[in-house]
């Protein structure tokens, strides 16, 4: 590929005869696509969020983060679309500051993943309304809606609990394996993903996924996928890249991603936020 430019495979094209391209919603992954490597908003990247908006292109984040994380970033955009949270076990409004839909973990899978971790003394977080329950002390700080349950395997009982997550790679191998023992383990999906040095597994409902949560919302926002265009970079994006119209594959993103990406134009890698932008800015309307 040329220096300092973002290749993107041209295998499927988007558009045959002249055909008019018109890019309605723009969905895409936070860390290490909207967000850089350092986990910055670069000016260029807000700037361009800003002018997509004002041409009327909808702005989906699409991640692993929990809703609370995510809202940092969706304020500071003006976003005023729902977004899709917990490696797409929720869709969260925050222009009404609630959850319009969940796609939650059967009640005793997640008592008897707490039992797992808690017989091999592995830390487990679960996501209970608006907390963070461990069931250990982690080794981070703990933040205004973390808790530390001194038994979460009872703590859970009769609760509601949108997923479970793991970090470190040895932790992960093992409830992985513990896991794969249980007569209910075709019931979970099990997402992983490498952020700031560490391995983190996200325990959800079996189909769940961010290009199944964008299933049911794109249809609420008047969309298809074929109004769209993806970027993201972990596995976690693979579905959403291959089905959008555009699929972009963001400079660190995992070689499964880059290989399934595909546009018929390439990106600036320093800034790929903007450039996508402006390629869909330049060819709204316009013939290919």
């Amino acid at each position: 590929g040329q220096s300092g430019l973002l290749v993107i495979s041209m295998k499927k094209l988007v558009s045959v005869g002249g055909e008019r391209i018109l890019i309605k919603a723009l969905l895409l992954d936070i860390d290490n696509t909207l967000l850089n490597a350092a986990g910055e908003l670069s000016p260029a990247s807000k700037k361009a969020i800003n002018r997509a908006q004002a041409s009327g292109i909808q702005v989906i984040l699409a991640t692993a983060r929990g809703y609370r994380s995510t809202q940092t970033i969706h304020r500071e955009l003006q976003l005023t679309t729902p977004a899709v949270c917990h490696m797409g076990a929720m869709v969260y409004d925050y222009t009404i500051q609630k959850p319009i839909i969940a796609w939650p973990l059967c009640t005793n899978i997640a008592h008897e993943l707490a039992q797992l971790a808690s017989d091999q003394g592995i830390v487990i977080s679960a996501y209970v309304g608006h907390e963070v329950w461990f069931n250990r002390m982690p080794d981070i700080p703990l933040r205004k809606d973390w808790v530390v349950q001194t038994d979460l395997v009872a703590a859970l009982q009769g609760k509601s609990t949108l997923e479970m997550v793991v970090v470190d790679e040895k932790p992960i191998e093992a409830i992985i394996v513990a896991i794969k023992q249980m007569n209910w383990a075709k019931q979970v999906a099990l997402g992983r993903l490498e952020e700031a040095g560490r391995n983190w597994l996200f325990i959800t409902r079996a189909g769940i996924s961010k290009a199944s949560a964008l299933d049911w919302l794109l249809p609420q926002l008047g969309l298809t996928w074929q109004d769209t265009a993806a970027c993201g970079d972990g596995t976690a994006d693979l579905e959403m890249i291959q089905r959008a119209q555009w699929g972009l594959a963001a400079p660190l993103a995992h070689p499964l991603v880059k290989e399934a990406a595909h546009a018929p134009f390439q990106v600036d890698q320093s800034e790929p936020i903007a450039s996508l932008v402006q390629e869909i800015l330049n060819r709204r309307g316009s013939k290919i």
